[in-house]
């Protein structure tokens, strides 16, 4: 099943392997990724229009961050 990870991250980015970084695939990422950027990105979500890209950070079963591109910050 896939979460947001809650628990404080302890240790180095070698402590945490494997990491992946997955592109967002389905409804059920995409609220898990929209959850994460409303809950700590200091603008919250707001709806992106135009072409984008998302993806998700991952830690065995549990998604540990996101991250994403607009069409327009391609320009």
């Amino acid at each position: 099943m896939q979460r947001v990870k809650e628990e404080r991250i302890k240790g180095g980015l070698s402590d945490l392997k494997p990491v992946e970084i997955r592109l967002v695939k389905g409804e059920v990422e995409s609220g898990l990724w929209k959850q994460l950027v409303s809950t700590h990105h200091y603008l919250g979500y707001k709806r992106a229009w135009g072409r984008r890209l998302r993806y998700l950070v991952w830690v065995g079963d549990g998604a540990i961050g996101a991250i994403g591109w607009k069409s327009g910050a391609l320009k």
